[in-house]
């Protein structure tokens, strides 16, 4: 097989074996999941490929390997953890404040894991116009019952679809093949230079 057969079989089987590993969860199979992740993983440091931080942390669990599912074979909740320093003291000032924390509680091994919350994740919600207009019938005050759209909402979406088309495996093996093919090419030139040099 040539370099282009050799990339796009990679390419076929790791988008194979990420689709299995988001299949699985239907299939309430324990032992498959953690083989399907496990060989994922191999494949991945196999053709060294650095996945983005969504994929490596969080997205599995890291005992079964089952693709986290709320509701179905997870369990979120908001928890809040207070961190002191190792040497500070009780009456201390040295304190930082509590931090939000998500436990996610595997429903397939029932093994819980600590995320720390990070808002810049999280989308505000539509805020609602809040001005009291009056019924002109009923001389009462009513509040509107349409939301006001925000602009910055139709942005935000398609910035996150542009995250995520720059964060697919595709793009992430296409990216690396561009790098080599630079690397090569510099060092085409190097060797070319070099040899008109002596």
């Amino acid at each position: 097989m040539n370099k282009d057969q050799i990339e796009k079989y990679q390419e076929r089987s790791l988008r194979k074996k990420y689709n299995m590993l988001h299949m699985l969860p239907t299939l309430s199979s324990k032992a498959l999941s953690g083989l399907y992740y496990k060989n994922f993983h191999n494949s991945v440091k196999r053709y060294q490929i650095t996945l983005p931080e969504q994929l490596r942390n969080g997205k599995f669990c890291s005992y079964c390997g089952s693709t986290y599912v709320p509701n179905f074979n997870a369990t979120l909740q908001i928890t809040i953890r207070a961190e002191q320093d190792a040497l500070s003291k009780p009456g201390n000032k040295n304190m930082e404040a509590p931090k939000k924390c998500v436990t996610v509680d595997c429903l397939n091994c029932g093994k819980s894991t600590l995320f720390e919350w990070e808002p810049s994740m999280i989308d505000l919600a539509i805020e609602q116009d809040t001005t009291i207009t009056t019924n002109s019938t009923t001389n009462r005050k009513v509040a509107p019952a349409v939301e006001m759209p925000r602009k910055g909402k139709v942005n935000s979406g398609k910035d996150r679809s542009k995250k995520r088309k720059l964060n697919s495996l595709t793009n992430l093996l296409s990216k690396r093949n561009q790098e080599k093919k630079m690397e090569k090419k510099k060092s085409s030139l190097l060797s070319l230079e070099s040899f008109m040099k002596s």
